[in-house]
């Protein structure tokens, strides 16, 4: 008897499909961030099964935390007056492998320098007074806080404009990412940098330029963290973050003076530590994230040995690039700044912002106040690159001597750009200290909520979106693919994740602060009992909004309830748009 054919096509491609695929394309940005955290926390979750699995290796004793034997030592030597000997590589060295030897640690013939300014030792004097295992307790609960703390700041960023499934991206990715993990594993100081960055940033973000200033400030000690910082906060701000800057680093060279002969010893010896472990013996170039690393590692390899004249010529020509490229920003973003800084005594301009009536209810000092703020929109904000930031400015500050008006979007750009392209300027700058990405990262999400969905994204955005998840993820990987390979991808990810940022701080995406603009600019008219406006028009970059009292020239146009709030861009659980006929 034969076999009756069956009655499904041969070919069941088009029948038989993975939904994840188009899931995944459908989906939102925040739901793709939701899944892509799940896709990582499964592939770490993995490897930690895995090797909790596997018999450990008697020659990996101790290995966990490894790096803060550096930060003991130095308190000890303090601690015992031997501040002199905090640069002498085989002072250290001896003392290393005695505590190693006393405390089951195989350190084999590697030696921890000390690599931070002298002042930084005093630090961990309190934790020198502890026993060594004991002491990195200690230390991992202070920075497990420290990232704690941190993470809630950095939450308050989006907090106020999205829902929890926004902000909560941000704890979820910062200790699912691999610089997070490393930083506590290796006892690092990471996270203590972090936080700092993170105050110092929000000082700013308030225009607090002198606070902003001391705090900066301490990140001194570790300069390849905070130089260049440092410059864009007095390029940007003025005089008075400078004035911050010098009131924190002369606290911290009192400090460094309080230790005899350390500061001679930093400046000749510290060097001299830094040659020998890269060019004496073979070093660990996988895990940099500089263009010297890069070049180094894809020329020469992991070998010892001095560095070839083309690797320091490409090295450098890369770090002008990223350099040149940051200048114009800040230039940019602060010629942007003073230009759209409302002008005074402007008849206008007064005109222009001041409410045609109020009704009883309302005080003069509150139709001030919201006066102010539909200025900062109707006048100057749309007319030149990035001018559209009008929910907050730092133009309220202008009238601090000299402390120039920078608009809130420029300025979280250029902070934004600046953090991004800090390890690329630098010469040493090791992978787990991109933890500080979070803040850019964090900046970058905050304008994105509040932007109109409706309007197109920006060009330097929507490879943003691209790139930067991808060197995310592959941090992950880089290490282990560089170390065999000698190609380092993760630095030309981060050139492209920099380039990006430095182009929306020089003032790509003008469209899209157009976007913003049109939405918040209408959010506070009804409050000033103004005409209604159609919203869903989009207000062009170079055209002023001018606050009339006429009704729309259509009168069968859709408008908007002056009676209801209008919503702001991104609010949209939390508000109707309610329409009905003019």
């Amino acid at each position: 008897m034969g076999f009756q054919s069956s009655l499904l096509p041969s070919d069941t491609t088009d029948i038989v499909r993975i939904p994840l695929q188009e899931t995944f394309k459908r989906a939102s940005i925040q739901k793709r961030l939701w899944l892509g955290a799940a896709a990582i926390a499964i592939f770490i979750g993995t490897l930690a099964a895995a090797m909790a699995l596997t018999p450990p290796d008697p020659d990996d004793r101790g290995k966990v935390g490894l790096d803060f034997i550096a930060f003991y030592t130095a308190g000890r030597f303090v601690r015992e007056g031997r501040s002199a000997e905090l640069y002498d590589i085989h002072q250290v060295q001896v003392f290393q492998h005695e505590l190693a030897r006393r405390n089951g640690v195989d350190l084999g013939s590697a030696v921890g320098p000390w690599w931070n300014p002298p002042f930084y030792a005093w630090t961990f004097v309190p934790l020198a007074k502890l026993g060594y295992r004991e002491a990195i307790k200690v230390w991992t609960l202070i920075n497990l806080g420290c990232a704690a703390i941190a993470t809630a700041v950095l939450c308050s960023f989006v907090a106020k404009f999205r829902e929890w499934r926004s902000w909560a991206l941000v704890p979820v990715l910062l200790v699912l990412s691999t610089p997070f993990i490393h930083a506590i594993s290796h006892g690092q100081n990471t996270c203590t940098s972090l936080l700092v960055v993170t105050i110092a940033v929000a000082f700013w973000r308030r225009g607090w330029a002198i606070a902003a200033g001391m705090t900066t400030g301490l990140m001194f000690y570790k300069p390849q963290l905070g130089a260049a910082l440092s410059a864009v906060l007095v390029l940007s701000q003025g005089r008075r973050a400078l004035l911050g800057l010098s009131i924190t680093g002369a606290g911290l060279l009192l400090a460094s003076l309080a230790l005899p002969g350390s500061i001679d010893h930093f400046l000749h010896r510290m060097p001299w530590n830094l040659h020998f472990v890269q060019c004496e013996v073979p070093y660990l170039w996988d895990r940099h994230v500089t263009f010297k690393a890069f070049w180094r590692l894809l020329i020469q390899g992991s070998a010892a040995g001095e560095p070839w004249l083309s690797v320091t010529l490409l090295a450098g020509i890369c770090q002008a690039g990223v350099g040149i490229g940051l200048i114009w920003a800040v230039r940019r973003g602060t010629i942007a700044g003073r230009s759209s800084a409302a002008p005074r005594g402007n008849r206008a301009h007064d005109e222009m912002i001041r409410p045609p009536h109020r009704s009883s209810g309302q005080s003069d000092s509150g139709i001030r106040a919201l006066g102010r703020l539909a200025g900062c929109c109707s006048v100057s904000a749309l007319s030149g690159p990035a001018r559209g930031d009008c929910f907050a400015t730092d133009a309220r500050h202008a009238h601090m001597k000299n402390t120039p008006a920078v608009p809130a979007f420029s300025r979280d750009r250029l902070i934004a750009a600046t953090i991004a392209a800090t390890p690329l300027l630098m010469p040493f700058y090791f992978d787990y200290d991109q933890l500080l990405l979070a803040i850019p990262a964090v900046l970058f999400a905050a304008e994105r909520v509040r932007r109109d969905r409706a309007a197109p994204l920006p060009w330097t955005d929507r490879w943003l979106l691209r790139i930067w998840p991808a060197q995310y993820a592959w941090l992950l990987l880089n290490s282990d693919v560089a170390s065999v390979t000698h190609l380092n991808l993760g630095v030309p990810l981060l050139t492209a994740v920099a380039g990006l940022l430095i182009a929306r701080a020089g003032g790509a995406g003008k469209a899209d602060s157009a976007s913003i603009s049109s939405h918040f600019t209408a959010a506070i008219s009804p409050a000033l009992h103004l005409a209604d406006m159609d919203t869903d028009a989009s207000i062009p970059a170079d055209q002023p909004v001018a606050l009339t009292t006429q009704r729309p020239s259509d009168p069968q146009a859709p408008v908007e309830n002056r009676n209801r709030l209008w919503q702001r861009a991104g609010d949209r659980d939390h508000f109707r748009r309610p329409r009905e006929s003019a």
